[in-house]
């Protein structure tokens, strides 16, 4: 069996030969369908083979078509059943919810519980909280545009006021295209080392972000606002090298070039030294 054409390890390079010598004339053409985008690399060996190899970054089944001469090859589609396995994952999720300020008399917040109705009907529940203006506020995710009822009720019945009306625009709606991402962590980094990136969802809208690294070693992660609300710096640190996959999310949806596909150099955490000293 050929590694990449029948099987392989996500986030680990796919390869495989292709030899068209005695073929004729014609463009060898490879295409790869699986669960995530797997970057493909072609190489001419000048002596009647190319060296064809990818990198899946989820497991799962992918097809590999390939064609030459605008006909595909025998055997082709092929099916390359791609596992995870000795692959360590580290994840985070960082909440942005809006807040708003409902006009209520009530002094004891602990007696009440509130929930949201949206547009559609879908009702929720949500966080009551003292907001730094001293009033009684909520805080939510929107998720649609358009007129929402919050509830506020103490020990089972509405206070006065309740149900409160609150309007949700489009731009405060979650969208993950608008997300920008940045430095040079996205495409490269060190082992031992803190490698960065920066992810900016100031034009996003409010949503929860979600970010895991998947790699040969648990990348330790950190992160901290910059540059104010809505700019975040996030930082790793893996501890062998290796191709990791990185999964930036917002609002439960992919950001621009997420997956992102990572090569990480630098020794590895099992390397013995030995010093020796002369005297």
């Amino acid at each position: 069996m050929v590694r990449g054409l029948t099987h392989g390890a996500a986030g680990d390079p796919c390869a495989f030969t292709v030899y068209t010598k005695g073929a004729g004339a014609g463009n060898l053409q490879v295409a790869v369908e699986g669960p995530s985008k797997a970057d493909i690399q072609c190489k001419d060996n000048k002596d009647g083979t190319i060296s064809v190899s990818y990198l899946p970054p989820a497991p799962g089944e992918y097809k590999i078509n390939i064609r030459f001469g605008d006909r595909p090859i025998k055997g082709s589609p092929y099916s390359a059943k791609i596992t995870g396995e000795g692959r360590k994952r580290n994840q985070l999720s960082v909440g942005h919810s809006s807040e708003v300020s409902l006009k209520v008399q009530e002094k004891d917040f602990k007696l009440l519980n509130a929930s949201i109705v949206a547009p559609s009907g879908l009702e929720e529940p949500c966080f009551l909280k003292k907001l730094a203006n001293g009033h009684l506020g909520i805080s939510f995710t929107p998720r649609e545009t358009g007129e929402h009822l919050v509830n506020v009720k103490k020990l089972g019945t509405h206070i006065t006021g309740s149900p409160f009306k609150i309007n949700v625009l489009e731009r405060e709606i979650g969208d993950a295209s608008k997300v920008k991402v940045t430095g040079k962590g996205v495409k490269e980094a060190k082992t031992h080392t803190t490698n960065e990136l920066l992810i900016d969802t100031k034009e996003a809208g409010y949503g929860g972000l979600s970010l895991s690294i998947e790699g040969p070693s648990k990348a330790e992660i950190q992160c901290k606002e910059e540059g104010g609300e809505g700019a975040l710096r996030v930082t790793y640190k893996p501890t062998e090298p290796g191709f990791y996959i990185i999964n930036l999310k917002f609002a439960d949806h992919h950001v621009p070039g997420s997956p992102f596909t990572v090569k990480v150099t630098g020794e590895g955490s099992n390397i013995q030294r030995e010093n020796i000293k002369k005297e």
